[in-house]
C-alpha cells in the first residue's frame, strides 16, 4: 500500500486505507506492549526458575517487538515524505498551468484552456479508474 503512495494510484480511498491501518497498527501495538509489561510483573512473582525462563522469551519477544516498532515508523517517515514530494510536484503543476494562463491573455483563450485541462482530467479519470 505504501508504494503506492504519491503514484497516480493515491486517492481518497488509499488514504483513507491507510489511515485505518495505521490506527490498527497502533492499537495492536499497544496492547502487544501491556502484555509485555503484564508479563514482566508476572515475572517479578515468580521463583527464580521459572522466572529465568521466561526472562529469555520475554527478552526475544521485546527485542522481535521493538524491530517491527522500528519499521513501522520507518514506513511511517517514508509515507509522509512521499506525501510531500507528491504535494510539492502538485502545486509546481498547478503553479505552471497558472503561468500558462496568464500568458495567454484573454479570457476566451482562458476559458478554452481550462475547458481542455477538464477534459483531459475526466479523460484521465475513466483511464485511471477503468
Amino acid at each position: 500500500m505504501t508504494r503506492k503512495i504519491g503514484t497516480r494510484e493515491d486517492g481518497a480511498v488509499l488514504e483513507t486505507q491507510y489511515k485505518l491501518q495505521v490506527d490498527v497498527v497502533n492499537q495492536l501495538g499497544q496492547r502487544i506492549e501491556q502484555q509485555l509489561q503484564a508479563q514482566e510483573s508476572a515475572m517479578s512473582t515468580m521463583s527464580r526458575t521459572e522466572a529465568s525462563r521466561s526472562r529469555a522469551t520475554h527478552v526475544k519477544l521485546t527485542r522481535d517487538f521493538r524491530r517491527v516498532e522500528a519499521t513501522f515508523k520507518n514506513l511511517q517517515l517514508e509515507v509522509r515524505r512521499k506525501k510531500a514530494v507528491a504535494d510539492a510536484a502538485r502545486r509546481e503543476r498547478e503553479e505552471e498551468e497558472r503561468g500558462r494562463m496568464e500568458e495567454m491573455g484573454g479570457s476566451g483563450q482562458a476559458r478554452r484552456m481550462q475547458m481542455q485541462i477538464e477534459e483531459d482530467v475526466s479523460f484521465l479519470k475513466i483511464e485511471f479508474f477503468c
